[in-house]
């Protein structure tokens, strides 16, 4: 083992735990210890010895800060655990007076060993199945000593730390808040084309109810008859039947309640009658034969050797049939 490195160590312990007052480790000096502990496991083991001459001291603060320091280099270094956990039962007395008393001052040894306690339940749940003594000496304060386990407070290091990570948490969220506030347009923009579209979808799916009964409501409400204008049934001479006809029929209206009759002028056989000798081009002597005359026929409904009967005319009325028999 160098002696140089030794000799340091030695300086900084006697500054970082002898030398002070306050209740926290010196950030500088424990600096400087960890760098010369990571040179070697020479220097971890000089650095172990140096401590355990330091929490056999009769004053309960320089055990304090030798306390604080076991812990620092536990957490980091695999060989000084190994060297602590081998004599575990002694570092108990020391830090937590399982045997004997702490000793003064009464509120730093108060301190020291609510610290301590803290330390060995830190230390059991992370490292507890890998080391059998800490998880006994745990089980043996918690259950035999009945000793409650406080939380452990953090250092100055700690905290600040704490803060860094804070802070870079703090500051990686406004950067992604930056991010969705520039995008938030085009995807507002998005979103509004999706329901648009899922809007369409759903009218062709499922129409809307109040628009459907407000047009069958509009479609079976009773509507108000409408006053024909009056048309005049006065024909004049010489017009021709269908145009009477024609005439009359728009003269009454399809809803009327009016009797058709009183609507329709008289309309003679006479009305019907047509020239068989120019009729569709055709002439009819005496040589053709003429067609059997129906009997009980009039001689109105006979001309020229065939037999006409008009029948259900239904003139005027909405629906209009002619039936004519020829015979």
């Amino acid at each position: 083992m160098d002696a140089a490195a030794r000799k340091k160590l030695k300086e900084y312990i006697d500054t970082a735990i002898v030398k002070s007052k306050n209740l926290d480790l010196n950030e500088d000096v424990l600096v400087k210890i960890k760098g010369l502990c990571k040179a070697s496991n020479g220097n971890v083991k000089s650095t172990y010895d140096l401590l355990q001459l330091q929490l056999k001291a009769p004053d309960s603060l320089v055990r304090l800060l030798a306390v604080q320091l076991c812990d620092q280099l536990f957490m980091r270094s695999s060989y000084f655990r190994k060297l602590l956990v081998a004599d575990f039962k002694a570092f108990l007395e020391n830090s937590i007076g399982t045997r004997q008393p702490l000793p003064m001052p009464r509120d730093t040894a108060q301190t020291l060993r609510e610290r301590s306690l803290a330390m060995v339940d830190n230390w059991c749940k992370h490292f507890g199945k890998f080391h059998q003594p800490l998880s006994l000496g745990y089980d043996y304060l918690r259950y035999t000593l009945r000793m409650k386990f406080p939380e452990l407070p953090a250092t100055s290091a700690e905290r600040r730390q704490r803060q860094e990570r804070e802070e870079r948490t703090k500051q990686e969220l406004q950067l992604k808040f930056l991010r969705l506030e520039a995008d938030i347009d085009d995807v507002l923009a998005t979103m509004r084309e999706n329901l648009e579209q899922m809007q369409g979808c759903f009218d062709i799916l499922m129409p809307d109810l109040t628009a459907v009964m407000s047009n069958y409501a509009a479609d079976s409400a009773p509507t108000k008859p409408v006053d024909s204008p009056a048309v005049s049934t006065k024909t004049e001479p010489g017009a021709p039947a269908s145009r009477l006809n024609d005439e009359a029929v728009r003269a009454t209206p399809l809803d009327s309640s009016e009797p058709v009759a009183e609507t329709v002028p008289e309309i003679s056989a006479a009305d019907f009658y047509f020239d068989p000798a120019t009729f569709g081009g055709a002439t009819f002597g005496d040589d053709d034969d003429p067609l059997p005359e129906e009997p009980g026929a009039s001689d109105a409904n006979h001309v020229g050797g065939l037999s006409t009967v008009v029948q259900q005319h239904g003139l005027g009325s909405a629906d209009y049939t002619l039936t004519v028999e020829v015979g």
